[in-house]
């Protein structure tokens, strides 16, 4: 399912190590911000930037999201493609803990860009999700799965579980489904 052009992996690679430093760069803005306490900035002015701010990192997120590879195969029987599809994307936040509590943090801003970028973010998940499974698949079992890996990827930003532990709680949670419904 994957396309693969000449130089892409390169230029992917660039891109995703430009929207970590972009992310990076913001959250040490953010960090130098709060704790700089001669900030003349108004209430208003705050919420203004941080709006402003908060699509931006949203949008980043989404680029990185759909940067991870879709590579679907399907010699591989649904439960090993879901598990490989969820454990990638848990992953890619799971290794930046500052950035996921950054991109958690914007995606619950009601801006207006935000929520469009927060649906497309949604609707991407979604599309791996069912990728994974194949035709047919059930969209009640689609929200499950969706549902474990936000779960997940809130327990990697702010619990105590390694992301190891967590992946194979994924993988727990492909196996039950799968073997309830053979």
């Amino acid at each position: 399912m994957s396309i693969h052009r000449p130089g892409a992996h390169t230029e992917e690679a660039r891109r995703r190590a430009s929207d970590l430093t972009w992310l990076h760069d913001a959250s040490a803005r953010r960090a130098i911000q709060s704790s700089d306490e001669s900030d003349d900035c108004t209430p208003c002015n705050d919420i203004a930037v941080a709006v402003s701010e908060s699509a931006a990192i949203t949008t980043t997120f989404l680029r990185l999201l759909y940067g991870i590879p879709l590579d679907v195969r399907f010699d591989q029987p649904p439960p090993e493609r879901l598990t490989t599809q969820l454990h990638e994307m848990l992953l890619m936040l799971a290794d930046e803990p500052q950035i996921a509590d950054m991109c958690l943090r914007a995606m619950l801003v009601s801006e207006r860009a935000v929520s469009k970028t927060r649906h497309h973010i949604g609707g991407e998940v979604d599309r791996r999700i069912r990728a994974a499974l194949g035709a047919g698949a059930w969209p009640e079992v689609v929200r499950l799965f969706e549902f474990g890996l936000y779960g997940a990827v809130l327990q990697a930003t702010y619990g105590t579980d390694p992301p190891g532990e967590l992946t194979d709680r994924l993988t727990t949670l492909v196996d039950i489904v799968f073997s309830r419904s053979a």
